[in-house]
């Protein structure tokens, strides 16, 4: 069974002033899948499929005296995101024995709502970073723990680059 990654790292970047911490996520659902990637690679892909209605949600953390977003401006309960994702990615290893690593993802968002309008101007494109980062996290853990690998390897080969 797959699972959603439970949290991602803090967000340091975005709204001058403000950061978004204790960052948690819940799927809906979440399948799994992993097949030969189409010819000519000599490679496989991971699918993952992340239904609708999922949450990300954080607390927002003011820094510094004067905050340019706020503090009057910032959510005080935080902020969810409401999401749905697709993910697709060819990994291989890099050489034979090595931990598997991702080398072209991608991932797509049929539904991304951020609840405040100020964060998700400051904030949206860090934290659909972060979330494909940590699905390509997940797919390589579990890719190297069929190896006896630990997790926590580096994901993404040096060579990565993003499918279309």
């Amino acid at each position: 069974m797959f699972t959603c990654p439970g949290s991602i790292p803090d967000v340091r970047t975005g709204c001058p002033g403000a950061d978004l911490t204790a960052i948690t996520v819940a799927c809906t659902s979440a399948t799994f899948g992993t097949n030969p990637s189409p010819p000519p690679r000599p490679t496989s892909r991971a699918t993952i499929q992340i239904g609708v209605n999922s949450t990300l949600n954080s607390v927002i953390v003011p820094i510094g005296p004067t905050l340019p977003c706020g503090p009057n401006g910032l959510p005080p309960n935080g902020v969810t995101v409401t999401f749905g994702l697709d993910y697709i990615s060819d990994f291989a290893p890099p050489v034979v024995g090595a931990p598997f690593c991702i080398l072209r993802s991608k991932a797509s968002f049929p539904q991304w709502g951020i609840s405040d309008p100020l964060v998700a101007i400051a904030f949206d494109g860090v934290l659909k970073e972060r979330l494909f980062l940590a699905f390509d996290q997940q797919v390589v853990d579990r890719l190297n723990s069929t190896l006896g690998i630990a997790p926590g390897s580096t994901p993404r080969c040096p060579t990565w680059r993003q499918l279309p």
